[in-house]
């Protein structure tokens, strides 16, 4: 595959359901207030983010804009895994 410019990949939609309940991640950590529940929610967005890195990857329903100015020889390498 032979792409003339760089393509731009973007989320247009990311999904705000956490993999994991905030209350799982705050019985492990022993928090027993909520005082915190922004900041650990937006630790574990993080910690997401990471791990997709990492794996190349969604963890969580995401809708991408995959931008592509040229292709040639009729294919297309997808950046991340589709996921059902």
């Amino acid at each position: 595959m032979y792409i003339s410019k760089n393509p731009v990949l973007n989320i247009k939609e990311d999904s705000t359901i956490l993999p994991i309940e905030l209350t799982t991640v705050k019985n492990f950590l022993q928090v027993d207030f909520d005082e915190d529940d922004e900041l650990i929610k937006k630790m574990i967005k993080t910690a997401i983010i990471q791990c997709e890195t990492n794996i190349n990857k969604s963890i969580s329903k995401k809708t991408f804009v995959y931008s592509i100015y040229e292709i040639k020889n009729n294919s297309l390498i997808l950046p991340y895994s589709p996921i059902n």
